[in-house]
């Protein structure tokens, strides 16, 4: 049976879990966490993976492909997933990052994100 990983922060625990306060930046910085922000043409996996993770879109969706991504710990085999806010996309070997907010439309109909992003 395969062990199942999640993303956790440097402390063990799971990031945004029950309890949990938010992080200051200090303490973001110290265990791991960057947060990101940027805007995606749609709520697509392809593109979100290819946003946090500084990767273009086309090895975003050969990664998908690949069988390397899981989205809330589970593998998704199709780049075209719709994704919502709060989903933690996880890369194998490379993190995870999470939806934390939709920051609305750019004049260009783009869609501006936040992302935490936590490191392995």
């Amino acid at each position: 049976m395969r062990e199942e990983k999640h993303c956790r922060t440097a402390a063990g625990k799971e990031p945004g879990g029950a309890g949990a306060a938010a992080p200051s930046a200090g303490e973001a910085a110290a265990a791991g966490v960057k947060v990101l922000s940027g805007t995606v043409a749609a709520l697509r996996l392809d593109a979100v993976l290819a946003l946090g993770f500084g990767l273009s879109r086309s090895r975003a969706v050969t990664l998908v492909k690949g069988g390397l991504v899981e989205v809330n710990g589970r593998m998704v085999e199709s780049p075209a997933r719709r994704l919502e806010p709060g989903d933690r996309i996880a890369l194998q070997d490379r993190g995870c990052v999470e939806i934390t907010a939709l920051t609305g439309q750019s004049r260009k109909g783009r869609q501006g994100l936040k992302l935490k992003k936590f490191n392995k």
